[in-house]
């Protein structure tokens, strides 16, 4: 591949005889919910101008709706059963713990690869999930999942050096931004640090080298709502009647900071530039998270050890001495910060006095389990012989009893304590992912339907209920992110139909005037664009090829935690 090429003005000049230029901004968790009223009213002019001059609707993430898998659909085109990515973890080797995936661990061409192929030059910046970095005609910062500690984050190498003089503020591991509970006017702080760093590269890489596509993702968007919503949504249950001003405008700030980088883009880029603004999934209030191993041990599909340190362990449970209720207590007694501390700088020891006193993995009696849950959004994966380390479930008919149980006691899920149905969409993996990975992926998921629930796995036994309030996060992904189109070819004042995550790689692609493999499972969205737009580049496909061999990447056990970490802090692990 090609080294990035320094812009100049003659190469800024060129032509683009397939078309014109595609900038793509994603808005991690952006929603219509909010954009379309706060446009209404006047207070995101550039949203505005996007609704009423560009094409836009609701676009559909993947099942569930994770940053992981949905930044990997959408550069793929594909389905998580083709690409391999679920989650932000995986299953480990030899034990029931998870991992935190990486790019090397996904199948199927990126977008970037494929404009590579057909001579089109690439910038690509913070997009999650892309690390290690691809070699590529242009350039790549990889974005979240990138081990903080890592130096090999760019392509080419000597970009990271580069990124370092001109962007002294660039860092992989923005501060402030992680662990943010009572200290939610820091965070705001730290978020306009945030989009600043990433608006300062963004800025120097657009300005430096040419490209026919480009790439930023900004985060901010997600951040704010995960740990904001509670101030700003009179109608959420654990609402902050007297928080002040500045926390109570904070998410609609961000979208205000949003929509001024908008505008600053736009006008970057120029005439001759298509601006997609898109989002990996959407956002909402969230209230209660469903325990879901301990959901598992009350329904007796999850058996505990029987021995003297996990009864110990157990009775502490069964009083309410539990992780989370440790956490609340500490608060309350305005010890947050401490402990938060404590964990960043003794993370090792603190995690393993944790797993000595509270119940874990490590006390499942897993020759008697049947069923756990590892994943964010109600993943849950039979304990399978074979592939299972400790697995007990035979495959063929006793699989599917297993399956067909877990079904119909989620579909019947009801409150615990009021005894009212917590009405849930329950989907078996091949409902959901079809393709060569299909049966990497979890066995069964459900979303509730009202989503201020959250199927949580990945707090193992966290708390003696199974169904608990929220005590961090009071907001939550929804499956409807946004698209917005806007620039040369693009219809006036368009709502799109029926619009998904994976349709975006076969849109770019055709709009750039490069053929479509014919195994993306997106679709083209034609409707986008104005009727002479493909008559004059008439939309082709191509068959398939093998995706080339990539050597998977095995993170350190350092890495490892320290991206184990980072998730913790943004209240996506336990």
């Amino acid at each position: 591949m090609n080294s990035a090429v320094p812009e100049n003005n003659s190469t800024r000049s060129m032509s683009h005889p397939s078309g014109p230029r595609i900038l793509i901004v994603g808005l991690d968790g952006a929603t219509l919910d909010l954009i379309r009223p706060w446009a209404a009213e006047g207070a995101l002019p550039t949203f505005a101008r996007i609704l009423s001059e560009g094409t836009w609707g609701r676009l559909e993430s993947v099942v569930p709706p994770l940053t992981g898998p949905a930044w990997t659909s959408f550069m793929t085109g594909k389905n998580p059963g083709k690409h391999a990515i679920f989650d932000f973890i995986r299953r480990g080797r030899s034990d029931y713990n998870g991992v935190p995936i990486n790019a090397s661990l996904r199948d199927g061409d990126s977008l970037w690869h494929l404009l590579n192929q057909a001579g089109k030059r690439v910038g690509v910046l913070s997009v999650p999930a892309t690390y290690p970095p691809e070699p590529v005609n242009g350039f790549m910062v990889t974005g979240m999942m990138t081990p903080p500690d890592a130096t090999d984050y760019t392509y080419p190498p000597s970009l990271a050096q580069e990124l370092e003089r001109a962007v002294p503020s660039f860092t992989l591991a923005p501060k402030g931004t992680a662990h943010p509970l009572g200290r939610e006017a820091s965070l705001m702080d730290a978020l306009e640090r945030l989009t600043e760093m990433t608006m300062e590269t963004t800025r120097y890489l657009m300005g430096r080298y040419k490209w026919d596509f480009f790439m930023t993702v900004l985060k901010e968007t997600d951040v704010a709502m995960h740990w904001l919503w509670r101030f700003m949504d009179q109608r959420h249950a654990w609402y902050v009647h007297d928080a002040p001003e500045r926390l109570r405008q904070g998410i609609g700030h961000c979208y205000q900071r949003m929509d001024s980088c908008l505008a600053e883009l736009l006008n970057a880029a120029g005439d001759d530039t298509i601006l997609i603004v898109m989002s990996d999934h959407g956002a909402g209030p969230l209230e209660q998270y469903i325990h879901v191993n301990a959901w598992l041990v009350d329904q007796a599909l999850m058996q505990l050890q029987r021995n003297l340190s996990t009864g110990v362990k157990r009775l502490l449970y069964q009083i309410g001495a539990t992780p989370i209720n440790l956490y609340k207590l500490s608060m309350a007694l305005g010890r947050g910060p401490q402990v938060a501390q404590t964990l960043r700088h003794h993370k090792a020891g603190t995690l393993s006095l944790l797993r000595r006193v509270f119940l874990s993995f490590s006390d499942v009696d897993w020759s008697q389990t049947r069923a756990y849950s590892l994943g964010n959004y109600g993943q849950l994966y039979v304990n399978l012989r074979g592939r299972e380390p400790q697995g007990i479930v035979a495959p063929g008919a006793e699989y599917e009893r297993v399956v067909d149980e877990l079904v119909d006691r989620l579909s019947h899920l009801r409150h615990p304590q009021t005894g009212q149905p917590i009405p849930v969409r329950v989907y078996r993996r091949e409902e959901i992912y079809q393709g060569a990975h299909l049966e990497e992926g979890p066995d069964v998921v459900f979303l509730p339907q009202d989503m201020r629930y959250n199927g949580f796995g990945l707090y193992q036994f966290s708390s003696r209920s199974w169904l608990e309030p929220t005590f961090d996060r009071s907001g939550g992904h929804r499956m409807d992110g946004v698209v917005m189109f806007i620039g040369p070819g693009i219809r006036r004042g368009h709502e799109l139909g029926k619009a998904a995550l994976i349709d975006l790689a076969p849109t770019v692609l055709a709009a750039l005037g490069v053929p479509v493999p014919d195994d993306m499972d997106g679709r083209v969205l034609s409707e986008a664009f104005e009727n002479s737009y493909f008559r004059e580049r008439p939309i082709r496909y191509t068959p398939a090829r093998p995706t080339e061999p990539r050597e998977q990447l095995e993170l350190s056990p350092e890495q490892e935690e320290l991206i184990k970490e980072r998730l913790r802090g943004l209240g996506y692990i336990a």
